[in-house]
């Protein structure tokens, strides 16, 4: 009996306890973990697949995706990409290659037909055609911190977020906090939860929301309610330092014509800086032409040939009116003796 009270007593303390203390230490934690996992998807390079499946049945693959960043400099490339629909079996498409630095971005593709990628735009600065990368770019390198191009830590800042409940859970061998919440913005609202690993320094495992967008559509009918369900898994890395492997997510509406199926499967992961090379576009057999803008030196500069040639003039004229003033003289001198 003795025994039996002792074991159940500590069953009893094993238990989840009050949320308040589980909600408290979250919000103490989690904003260092996140900052830490958004540190290590700065500087990483990776290989691996990326699928995306839509309402139409059309499924895009990119068979050969590489992707890495280096500080503020970001890229991705789909090579080797297909696609197929009922319409029409598979076959390939065009290859992409997506750069973001603070000096320039760039959009190559190589069609079928080529062997080499052309230009497709370039820009000192980003620019709204652009917009697509931020998008493409966050599914693919920060799931553990974003969601609906998001960080849940601006969700967690912003006044309007609200914790309606929080629970532990055990799933797959680890423990996760299930964090169920409200959250409204001038554009749309948002409630669910989303599910973070603790033990995997608070990255996102899973997210179940459903957002509603406050504009009217284009026939001045409200925008269908929009379900977001996804899965993260990881790799660990030495110093419990931890990078998504695997993401799955699935965006669904009451409409069927709108639906949206993404799976990504990282075959190689390597932490720290991404090559040099492959920021610039002699990576993909074009020339790396100036895509920031050189100032003209300026006719002063010790750089500039004008410079070097006006002072040369100048040397050889002042020579010459001394050579010419040295000669005017002996001649005079010479008529007076």
């Amino acid at each position: 009996m003795v025994w039996s009270a002792l074991f159940l007593a500590a069953m009893a303390g094993a238990q989840v306890g009050p949320t308040d203390d589980l909600e408290a230490r979250w919000r103490s934690d989690y904003p260092k973990a996140a900052a830490e996992l958004e540190a290590t998807a700065r500087k990483f390079f990776a290989k691996g697949t990326l699928d995306y499946h839509y309402f139409n049945k059309e499924v895009i693959k990119i068979n050969k995706l590489s992707v890495g960043s280096s500080g503020n400099k970001k890229i991705y490339v789909f090579d080797e990409r297909t696609a197929e629909s009922p319409r029409q079996s598979k076959h390939p498409i065009s290859s992409v290659v997506n750069c973001l630095t603070p000096d320039y971005v760039f959009e190559l593709k190589k069609d079928t037909s080529r062997e080499s990628y052309v230009i497709i735009a370039h820009s000192e600065k980003f620019e709204s055609e652009f917009i697509q990368f931020n998008f493409d770019y966050d599914l693919i390198a920060r799931c553990a911190t974003v969601y609906k191009h998001e960080t849940l830590l601006e969700r967690m800042q912003h006044p309007s977020f609200a914790v309606t409940a929080i629970k532990r859970l055990q799933e797959g061998g680890s423990e996760l906090v299930r964090i169920d919440y409200a959250y409204e913005t001038e554009k749309e609202e948002e409630s669910g939860a989303v599910y973070l690993d603790p033990e995997r320094n608070w990255g996102i495992r899973r997210v179940d929301v459903v957002s509603q967008d406050k504009k009217q559509s284009p026939n001045n009918e409200p925008y269908p309610p929009y379900h977001l369900k996804s899965e993260v898994l990881y790799q660990e890395f030495a110093g419990h330092i931890f990078f998504p492997k695997r993401m799955e997510f699935f965006g669904e509406t009451p409409k069927p014509d709108i639906y949206e199926h993404v799976v990504l499967q990282l075959s190689q992961i390597d932490l720290g800086d991404a090559p040099a090379e492959m920021f610039k576009m002699s990576a993909y057999g074009l020339p790396d032409i100036p895509l920031k803008a050189v100032r003209e030196p300026s006719i002063l500069s010790l750089s500039s040939p004008l410079f070097w040639g006006s002072l040369v003039t100048a040397v050889l004229s002042f020579a010459l009116l001394r050579l010419m003033r040295t000669r005017s003289a002996k001649t005079s001198n010479s008529r007076a003796s």
